[in-house]
């Protein structure tokens, strides 16, 4: 059971559209969830040579992916600083601390340092034991896909791929192996629209996160056990990676079609 106080809550995210869509609401109007922090987390490590290396060997390879992460991150978040809009200006008028971290120790040092009862992740990040164990809640992680089916990354190409008839999203609690931590809520599932774009599936993922993540807060708000299950795990299913040029070609949905842009319009101005 859990205290009758506001849980002090530190956000682990990615910085962008998906961030916007993800926690606006929830930073807005939590009722059991105290965010200290906003903790955006780089993409890339500027300082880390390697990292330079893999991006360009991944852009030779999957060019689509590494455009289409261009538009959804990198764009977004110029546009953004340009507006009043932004995650970093809304934290300001919330008096949440807003940090930009890019590598692994300063983050460790950070999250010693501030302490949080619990830790909201939807980077890309994987987090080892120092981390996982601080928060006394745990860490939790915001999946954009089923599980164990889906573990990695890049699902929403790899459902399309895969020629998947429907679709969902899972919240749960991270352990030391990459997306096998205990299910705390799962989505609805919905069907996929092969009429649509890749960008669609990827909102419709994040839209459902937000509202199960604003679901997790009732229940926190109301002082419960939070329940969660073993994910009945198969040892033989690899965890996603980003599609290579041979697994786009297969895909017959557009990664963007134009109304898509109208919608990040849309996400870009809500605050």
């Amino acid at each position: 059971m859990l205290q009758n106080k506001k849980i002090s809550t530190v956000i682990l995210a990615h910085d962008g559209l998906a961030a916007k869509v993800l926690y606006l609401k929830f930073l807005k109007s939590s009722k059991a969830f105290e965010v200290t922090h906003f903790i955006n987390i780089s993409i890339l490590n500027k300082r880390n040579k390697n990292d330079k290396l893999a991006i360009i060997k991944l852009f030779k390879k999957s060019y689509t992916y590494i455009i289409f992460n261009l538009l959804v991150y990198h764009f977004y978040l110029i546009i953004q600083d340009l507006t009043n809009y932004s995650l970093k200006k809304i934290c300001s008028s919330l008096n949440i601390k807003y940090l930009n971290i890019n590598n692994y120790d300063d983050l460790t040092f950070n999250l010693s340092k501030i302490n949080p009862d619990i830790i909201i992740n939807s980077a890309s990040y994987i987090l080892r034991e120092e981390i996982l164990s601080l928060p006394k809640y745990g860490v939790i992680n915001l999946h954009g896909a089923p599980l164990p089916k889906y573990r990695g990354t890049a699902n929403q190409f790899w459902a399309f791929h895969n020629k998947e008839k429907r679709f969902n999203t899972v919240i749960h609690f991270m352990n030391s192996s990459l997306d096998t931590g205990n299910i705390i809520c799962s989505g609805k599932f919905f069907l996929i629209n092969y009429k649509k774009s890749v960008f669609w599936l990827w909102i419709k993922t994040l839209v459902q996160l937000s509202f199960l993540l604003n679901k997790l807060d009732r229940f926190y708000e109301k002082n419960l056990a939070i329940p969660s299950k073993t994910q009945n795990f198969i040892t033989t299913l690899v965890p996603n990676s980003y599609p290579l040029s041979n697994h786009l070609k297969y895909i017959k949905v557009p990664a963007f079609q134009t109304k898509d842009f109208l919608l990040i319009f849309k996400i870009l101005i809500k605050h």
